[in-house]
């Protein structure tokens, strides 16, 4: 027998370190026996799905409802070979780390429930069905990706088992779930406390960051001792998962080249596409819900961010066993309003579809998950203070040019202002003007397309007006170069010089394109390895809705924004010579580069899916723009580009600069400047 990860003695255990970031979390690592040996019947899978299930009742749910919890994970974490973890990582909010304490008593519980109820033929017979299914219908990944993630397999599992070893459940094996769990005890616990400023008194330092930690014993039988014994009532196991697909025929007739429009169901638009050419009974339903009030203000972003929030959190519970089951979601918040997305299995796609439409339609909203969600994207907000200067400066770049978008700190402001009431009023309000589109793409029926449609109509729809929400656009920098500094608290210097376009069509965005990976090795090389001016460097296609441009990044941490300024200049001077002798073959192997990355294979449905779903936003009804760009890239003559190289890179016509520190216009006046700006012109 192999000794423990950690002494006897030295368990249970607390660690309590100090995070950066505001950020705060409490995880619980138990040493188990090392499973390599059982992989064909997965008992850690077993415990982990029961311990992470999220669905009513369970330890997650009922944490989250509490508003103690903001996500949960279990599963393995280390495996030597001689010992393993088995962990579960809790996400907690601000009052749920004030009482995580209590919190450790209550996964006991849970614990203990799984012991006594959880194991059965019924639970593993569904697993197993599950993995089969996804074995069965699994797509087709990156090849490079699947190649390495094969070659990482061949440590673990013999050659013959290597490709389906994830998805092996032979056999029901309660006397190894049972051993699992025999070892998730009090007295076998290390847990780790991760918050922004807890209190410890003499701490220790980590050496690279500085960082405060402490590590105490626990008591074990404080650990036994329930402190929320209202929550631990609510505890339950999972019932049988309703989702579960039956039926995985695949629909007869051809996959059609591109989405069709049905019409206009009650004014929205329908896009069908039929598509059965990866052999998996699947499907993915996008609906767009555009409407003026999602971009109105920065209160308004707020706002739709916070419905979106409630929408999902009453979902969770529900929709978990769906995902369980092969069916997945999103409901995002974009410029233009909300999408609803769903994909998966479609035979029970519909049913998931109308539960999220009933919440869409009218979200139930508390004052509780507002405040919890409300101190969370304030969190977020002040945490993107702390980011990497380069990150900063790139993001002012989008935030200052792209219509709709809103600058940190006047998000920040709604954020900290707006109420509870106010949400509810504008949940009320948000569809009541709206522009509404759907794409339905993959094992479906034309039919069972319209059907959704209708249910659509229905469920959302109802008595909204219709509206034309326009697509946002990039708005055009003046001639000159304009220079902004940013103040950040980081010491490193942060570069970001953007160089834009003169139009949005195809032959401007394709040199553009050509000339960001002709460029790109070169002003690595020289900045970063002959020059060691900055440990993140890189040139860039910096393209933003179809808007082409070209972007130099550089962070350093010695050199000053003028001398990385200098550094650029000098590099783009010479490269002036490289372009011109630039010989045909060498140009058309850059180009075969760039159509080859534009027309890779699709190998998913969800990519083809996706792509569509972009082409509708655009508005591009013939489906065809990356065919469209790759025909203007090979177009493209060094002439052409060359003109372009010297207009955008070397003149800096219609060039934003964006530094941290430096001596550039201040960045709200700069804002305040940059708004007011027309757009970039189509053609």
């Amino acid at each position: 027998m192999w000794p423990s990860l950690y002494r006897a003695e030295d368990l249970p255990a607390k660690v309590t370190a100090e995070a950066l970031k505001d950020v705060r979390s409490l995880s619980l690592t138990f040493p188990i026996a090392s499973q390599e040996d059982n992989y064909r019947t997965k008992p850690a899978s077993y415990v982990a799905n029961l311990l992470g299930h999220e669905g009513p009742g369970s330890l997650f749910d009922v944490l989250k409802q509490a508003g103690l919890a903001e996500s949960l994970s279990a599963g393995l974490g280390m495996d030597t070979g001689e010992n393993a973890t088995l962990e579960i990582s809790i996400s907690l909010t601000p009052e749920g780390m004030s009482r995580h304490e209590d919190i450790l008593p209550l996964v006991f519980d849970y614990i203990e429930k799984i012991r006594q109820k959880g194991i059965s033929e019924q639970r593993f017979l569904e697993m197993q069905n599950l993995a089969r299914i996804d074995f069965r219908f699994r797509e087709q990944g990156n090849p490079m990706h699947e190649a390495m993630r094969l070659s990482r397999y061949l440590q673990d599992y013999p050659p013959e088992d290597v490709l389906r070893a994830p998805w092996l459940v032979e056999r029901f094996a309660p006397e190894q779930y049972r051993d699992i769990l025999d070892r998730l005890t009090p007295d076998n616990l290390l847990a780790f406390v991760l918050a922004p400023e807890p209190e410890l008194e003499n701490p220790n330092r980590t050496d690279w960051y500085d960082a405060a930690w402490a590590r105490e014993a626990l008591n074990p039988e404080a650990l036994r001792t329930q402190s929320l014994p209202e929550l631990a009532s609510q505890l339950r196991l999972p019932p049988e998962n309703p989702f579960v697909p039956e039926d995985l025929a695949m629909v007869s007739g051809k996959t059609m080249e591109q989405p069709t429009r049905l019409g206009a169901i009650e004014g929205m638009d329908v896009w069908f596409a039929r598509d059965t050419r990866f052999d998996t009974p699947k499907a993915n339903v996008f609906v767009g819900l555009r409407t003026p009030a999602a971009r109105a203000s920065a209160r308004s972003y707020v706002l739709t961010q916070l419905l979106v929030d409630a929408i999902n959190t009453n979902l969770n519970a529900w929709a978990y066993s769906a995902s369980l089951a092969g069916l997945d979601y999103s409901v995002y918040p974009h410029l233009r309003g909300i999408t609803v997305r769903v994909g998966g299995y479609n035979d029970k796609l519909h049913t998931l579809l109308n539960r999220i439409l009933l919440q869409v339609a009218a979200p139930e909203l508390t004052e509780q998950r507002f405040e919890i969600a409300r101190q969370q994207m304030i969190d977020g907000l002040q945490n993107k203070a702390k980011d990497r200067p380069v990150e900063q400066t790139s993001e002012f770049v989008q935030t200052s040019l792209i219509e709709g978008a809103w600058p940190t700190d006047a998000k920040l402001k709604a954020a900290r202002e707006v109420t509870f009431d106010e949400l509810q009023s504008f949940s009320e309000t948000l569809l009541s003007q709206v522009d509404p589109v759907m794409l339905a793409h993959g094992n479906l029926t034309e039919a069972s397309a319209l059907n959704l449609a209708r249910q659509i109509d229905a469920l959302v729809l109802g008595d909204s007006e219709l509206a034309q929400v326009e697509r946002s656009q990039v708005r055009q920098l003046p001639d000159n170069e304009t220079k902004v500094s940013i103040e950040v608290d980081h010491p490193d210097t942060g570069y970001t010089l953007y160089m834009q376009g003169d139009n949005t069509s195809f032959e401007e965005r394709a040199r553009f394109r050509l000339l960001a990976q002709i460029i790109s090795s070169p002003f690595y090389e020289e900045i970063r390895t002959n020059r060691q001016l900055g440990y993140i460097v890189y040139a860039t296609a910096f393209e933003m809705l179809e808007t082409p441009a070209l972007g130099f990044v550089v962070q350093s941490p010695s050199a000053t924004r003028a001398e990385i300024d200098q550094a650029v200049q000098e590099f783009s001077n010479s490269f002036e010579e490289t372009l011109t002798a630039l010989t045909p073959e060498r140009l058309d192997r850059e180009k075969q580069a760039v159509i080859s990355k534009l027309l890779e294979r699709d190998r998913q449905l969800g990519e083809i899916s996706s792509r569509y779903w972009r082409e509708i936003d655009r508005g591009m009804d013939s489906f065809d723009s990356r065919q469209q760009l790759a025909n203007a890239v090979e177009q493209v003559s060094q002439q052409a580009l060359l003109e372009t190289f010297r207009k955008a890179v070397l003149e800096r016509a219609q060039s934003l600069q964006v530094v941290t520190g430096g001596d550039g216009l201040e960045a709200s006046r700069a804002l305040g400047r940059l708004t007011e700006l027309p757009p970039v012109p189509a053609s």
